[in-house]
């Protein structure tokens, strides 16, 4: 039985940016919030794995702060999910008030991840396109600032992708930040199936290259409940199954999950979509690759 070791919970799909990397434009998906029945049958759903092995991430394919309840969200997972190795959100910043820096630093989050993919005005507003960087740096000296106050340890991540117009930048983004009691992952730009912008070729081969690792340890869970394969996936062109109709660890090793692992093992995702367009396995973009061989 496959247990999930990193679990993503889209409690919204509504983003605020337009980035350059991302196909967030192309979803066609509907956008709106989790309700919050669904966010509780999940949360009870995974009291039935190891929790100590668990990387849960309240953020998906959408901006977390735009998510009203995210807080409150924080803290209910935190009441009822205890011994979890980890809870985490990614955000862009842009909406981080003061009332919402407090919040994040008093509800029990361990560790926040702020993407910000420049070191200047001039070359993040080109990438992180829609947010305004000043803006950004602005709501962020002031969390550092809150969170100096409060004394709170939450784990802080400085987030940098990198592609041939911000590269320059690493070592001032890095400079800037550094004071901060911060940790940084500074990582190439994907194209994440279908996005616009890559650090990597774009030369998509004929035969499948790599086995993806995401299926063996990965679950993604869309604001209606549907169950995805990995964060790629945008649009939940996989279809597994859904948290209102069986079990999350259930959902996780039925037939349709176990026929994609057993298909990428053989490294044939030829037919499977979107497996078949990904350049994770069909090309270099090697952010997971996971040979067995």
């Amino acid at each position: 039985m496959f247990i999930p070791q990193i679990i993503y919970i889209e409690t919204t799909n509504r983003c605020n940016a337009r980035c350059i990397m991302c196909p967030h434009i192309k979803m066609q998906r509907k956008k709106g919030m989790m309700a919050q029945q669904v966010f509780e049958k999940i949360i009870h759903s995974i009291k039935e794995i190891n929790l100590d092995k668990i990387h849960l991430f309240l953020h998906k394919e959408g901006e977390p702060l735009l998510d009203s309840n995210i807080i409150e969200r924080i803290k209910y997972t935190k009441t009822h999910l205890k011994g979890l190795k980890e809870l985490a959100i990614n955000t862009n910043a842009m909406l981080l008030t003061e009332d919402k820096s407090n919040g994040l630093l008093n509800s029990g989050l361990d560790t926040i991840y702020f993407s910000v993919d420049g070191a200047s005005a001039e070359v993040y507003n080109k990438i992180r396109v829609k947010l305004n960087y000043d803006v950004v740096e602005a709501n962020l000296k002031k969390f550092f600032e809150l969170r100096l106050q409060h004394g709170n340890r939450i784990r802080v991540i400085m987030q940098m992708l990198t592609n041939k117009d911000n590269f320059h930048e690493v070592d001032m983004f890095k400079k800037k930040w550094q004071h901060e009691n911060c940790e940084f992952y500074i990582k190439q730009m994907h194209c994440y199936l279908d996005g616009t912008s890559s650090s990597f070729p774009q030369n998509k081969n004929k035969k499948q290259l790599h086995v993806c690792e995401d299926p063996f340890r990965v679950v993604v869970i869309y604001i209606n409940g549907d169950i995805g394969i990995c964060c790629w996936d945008y649009d939940n062109a996989y279809k597994i199954g859904n948290i209102n109709d069986d079990s999350l660890i259930r959902l996780y090793n039925n037939e349709k999950f176990t026929y994609l692992r057993e298909m990428q093992l053989k490294k044939d995702c030829g037919h499977i979509i979107p497996c078949n367009r990904c350049m994770r396995i069909y090309g270099n973009d090697v952010i997971t690759r996971f040979d067995r061989d």
